[in-house]
């Protein structure tokens, strides 16, 4: 069962909508860096992102060009296990996103259907 969920986006309002969509639908947001201090240390975020992308159920990648980070977060769950759902992704030239825990959908909404259908719950 899919339960906790890390979401990896690089738009503060974009993500902050989706950890909004996701809890309405019943998952638990591992991290939510978007109600963090954007002065922060970036030596705590590292490790709580890691914690979080290696913790959860399902790591959830809105790629945007220039997510440099995101591919440490997503190497970092797949060693660990967990599943990634990646949206619209297929553009990027990784061969990890080949892997055979790597889901593709193309919108947003395909992501979060896949996670119910997944829970049994679509």
């Amino acid at each position: 069962m899919l339960r906790t969920v890390y979401p990896i986006g690089r738009y503060r309002g974009v993500t902050r909508t989706v950890v909004e969509t996701l809890e309405h639908r019943g998952f638990i947001v591992l991290r939510d860096w978007t109600k963090e201090d954007p002065g922060g240390t970036r030596r705590a975020a590292a490790v709580e992102d890691l914690y979080a992308a290696t913790h959860c159920d399902v790591v959830l990648l809105m790629w945007t060009d220039g997510m440099k980070g995101a591919w440490v977060e997503v190497g970092a769950a797949l060693a660990s296990g967990v599943l990634v759902i990646a949206v619209d992704a297929r553009r990027e030239d990784c061969i990890f996103l080949d892997h055979p825990r790597v889901e593709h959908v193309q919108y947003l909404g395909d992501a979060i259907a896949l996670m119910e259908r997944l829970n049994g719950k679509a």
